[in-house]
């Protein structure tokens, strides 16, 4: 008899499947298949835009939908990380709201990990920026800040932000 039970990963922004190898024992153990996927505009997918998540958990239903036609799958354990487990977040309430397909259609979720995830794009937005450019930021709010002509130069600081 097939195994009709998989392990679903969804990995975060700016990586690939290949994030997910480290769950192929743990899946192996507990007698499951392991499906890593290629979020849009990832690894070997296609597509040119990620959407942080938006249009990524529409394509949860596609792939559930998959595995179900293609391997008879019945039930699915969703791991996401970081924009990953945002998808499968958004999927969770499409799913309950009824759009997508019908959960007749689709393979019972049986469980859900979400590593890491966020709430908004907005936030992972500002999280992302934050993070990668502390440094220009805080330089960008010192200048922004610090009174009109208040350097050697006289420059209007708060106009050369603005413009720059």
């Amino acid at each position: 008899e097939k195994i009709q039970k998989f392990i679903v990963y969804f990995h975060s922004h700016g990586s690939c499947r290949q994030e997910g190898r480290f769950l192929l024992n743990s899946a192996c153990s507990r007698n499951s298949n392991m499906c890593l996927v290629d979020m849009r505009a990832s690894g070997e997918s296609q597509g040119q835009f990620c959407t942080l998540g938006i249009k990524e958990s529409l394509d949860i239903f596609h792939i559930l939908n998959e595995l179900k036609s293609l391997f008879k799958c019945r039930t699915v354990l969703l791991y996401g990380r970081s924009m990953g487990a945002a998808s499968v977040m958004k999927f969770i309430v499409e799913r309950k709201k009824g759009k997508g397909n019908s959960d007749k259609t689709l393979p019972r979720v049986e469980g859900v990990v979400l590593d890491s995830p966020y709430f908004t794009v907005k936030k992972f937005f500002f999280n992302f920026v934050r993070s990668r450019y502390f440094g220009f930021i805080t330089f960008l709010f010192w200048i922004f800040n610090n009174p009109k002509n208040d350097n050697s130069t006289g420059l209007d600081n708060r106009k050369f932000v603005l413009e720059a």
